[in-house]
């Protein structure tokens, strides 16, 4: 069986692709195909739940709750992540490793099968944006190596995959390939992706879907778990509770785990709003900008957290959203459309002959508001057709990617390699320091191909690592603002390298390269001076986890 996860900051969904009925299938725990990424422990017997469960047991005495796992994997800070209720023991890779392991062991089980033979799991790309974040690929594949029933495992850019399913979609309408870009925006629990592929004719499968553009948002920032779904939630319910408590019993509840439990029945409250079409119809009535009459205008239901209920009036939602979301919205709306415009010749606000799609995924992608701002964002009309024929229904939102990652565990799709950031080192040349780049940012690359550093003429330039041969490593994530992430490497790590050169002058040439799930890769390839000879093969070394051989250069 070949299996494909969304694992999501506060949803994960699990798929399959029956390639004997050509059917997609997503994993159904009979609460729903979104399962919560949530673990919780019974203090008394540290026993595990997850999903549906421990969701149910956040705020209960006796238990200890734990979300937000994925992106506190990598968090650095130890007290936003103790701020999470997080400890030595239980630790945010302890949780996701829990989680995966049963969310597995169940879809094998629901599925009839004992073996995944390929696994395929989704990641922001946004991970690729900041050193803090660039091991998330390597932690996520190394919990799912580690299952006993797996045998392959593959990260894949969330993105990428929306954008085979939607593909997949789109010949299921049309009879007909889709051949030309899709813009996918996708909003979840606790990152913004924007990305910018093309699905043109495979070399082997029926698609190949390349990476053009990316940028979006997903840092953990003042005890906040990203820029998404998780700190909207969060916001909203801590603004209420500021508003109507006194300043220090608002402050002792908001962080705890009855504040958490509240958390849930906020984000319930809203998708039950959601789907009895009551919040859209409200705003399309009332509109968005006019708080004044939104502030008479309250949802059904209250919030219950601490003994206390908490009415949530449509002005709320519009207050917290204006002040959290809009504005990071608005700029990676902005960046993508300036950079598909000027480097692709694609301009994405404009009605297109069918060759230009927009998709708004994940969970957070259904909120009225996350919507209209886009849809404004990029003029939409009734007679738009750039989301027609991609999205059949509103569940496409939240399955698409465990959908698209189904679909290339079994090889339906295949991915065109591009490199997810130029990397290089700086070194002292002529007395001025001089960056001289391996992999430039989204060129095409192939899959284990090392890249060295060249000489001018093209070839491989030899280096002596017994010197001070890289004061500095730099990756280049994309176009931001211009500024790259610079990095060095940690003295252990330095002598490490140079000590795998056993020629007595160190010298050698360097390079990297990108694996299957976008694991950087260092290579060392040996010269000897007197024979004026390059080895036959290289020394290599997978950098898995940044922080224990890099450390970042702060300005």
């Amino acid at each position: 069986m070949n299996l494909g996860i969304d694992f999501g900051s506060t949803y994960t969904t699990v798929s399959r692709y029956r390639t004997d009925h050509e059917v997609l299938e997503a994993y159904d725990t009979g609460d729903g195909v979104a399962i919560p990424s949530v673990v919780a422990v019974n203090s008394n017997n540290n026993k595990t739940s997850t999903g549906f469960v421990a969701k149910a047991r956040t705020g209960k005495n006796g238990f200890r709750s734990f979300k937000a796992f994925k992106m506190l994997m990598m968090e650095s800070d130890k007290s936003l992540v103790e701020y999470r209720q997080y400890d030595d023991t239980f630790t945010p890779k302890w949780a996701a490793e829990t989680f995966l392991n049963e969310v597995v062991f169940e879809a094998e089980k629901t599925f009839g099968e004992n073996t995944v033979e390929q696994l395929v799991v989704g990641a922001p790309d946004v991970w690729f944006h900041n050193f803090e974040t660039l091991s998330g690929r390597a932690m996520v594949r190394d919990i799912c190596n580690s299952i006993d029933t797996v045998q392959n495992v593959k990260i894949v850019s969330e993105p990428v995959l929306a954008s085979a399913y939607f593909a997949y979609n789109f010949q299921k309408a049309t009879g007909q390939p889709f051949d030309g870009a899709i813009l996918i925006i996708d909003y979840g629990g606790g990152t913004l992706d924007l990305s910018l592929t093309e699905i043109r004719k495979g070399r082997n499968s029926a698609y190949e879907i390349k990476m053009l553009e990316s940028n979006g948002a997903g840092e953990n920032t003042d005890k906040h778990i990203g820029n998404a779904g998780i700190v909207y939630m969060e916001t909203l319910l801590a603004d209420l509770i500021r508003k109507e408590l006194p300043e220090e019993e608002a402050e002792k509840l908001i962080g705890t785990s009855t504040f958490y439990a509240g958390v849930n029945e906020l984000e319930k409250i809203l998708k039950q709003g959601h789907k009895a079409g009551e919040i859209e119809d409200t705003f399309e009535m009332m509109g968005i900008d006019d708080l004044d009459s939104l502030e008479d205008c309250v949802l059904e239901e209250t919030v219950q957290c601490g003994g206390e209920d908490f009415e949530i009036s449509y002005a709320d939602l519009v207050r917290t959203y204006n002040n959290v979301i809009r504005p990071v919205f608005d700029e990676k709306m902005d960046e993508m459309i300036q950079w598909a415009k000027k480097d692709h010749g694609i301009d994405v606000s404009k009605i297109k002959d069918g060759n230009l799609k927009i998709a708004l995924v994940g969970g957070f992608g259904n909120f009225y508001l996350v919507r209209e701002q886009m849809h404004e964002k990029f003029g939409f009309s009734d007679s738009d057709d750039r989301e027609k024929g991609i999205i059949h229904n509103e569940q496409d939102r939240e399955r698409a990617i465990s959908y698209g990652a189904a679909l290339i565990a079994s090889g339906v799709f295949e991915t065109c390699k591009t490199a997810p950031y130029s990397i290089g080192i700086r070194s002292a040349i002529n007395g001025q320091l001089k960056t001289e780049y391996m992999i430039h940012y989204l060129e095409e690359i192939e899959m284990n191909q090392p890249y060295y550093i060249t000489d001018d003429n093209g070839d491989n330039k030899v280096l002596c690592l017994a010197s001070n041969w890289a004061e500095e490593f730099v990756i280049d994530y994309g176009r931001g603002n211009g500024e790259a992430i610079r990095f060095k490497a940690k003295k252990k790590f330095k002598e490490k390298l140079a000590n795998l050169v056993k020629n007595d002058l160190k010298t050698c040439c360097f390079g990297v390269s990108f694996g299957e799930s976008d694991i950087l890769k260092i290579h060392i390839r040996e010269y000897d001076c007197v024979q004026g000879e390059f080895a036959e093969s290289d020394t290599v070394e997978e950098i898995g986890k940044f922080e224990d051989v890099f450390e970042k250069i702060t300005r």
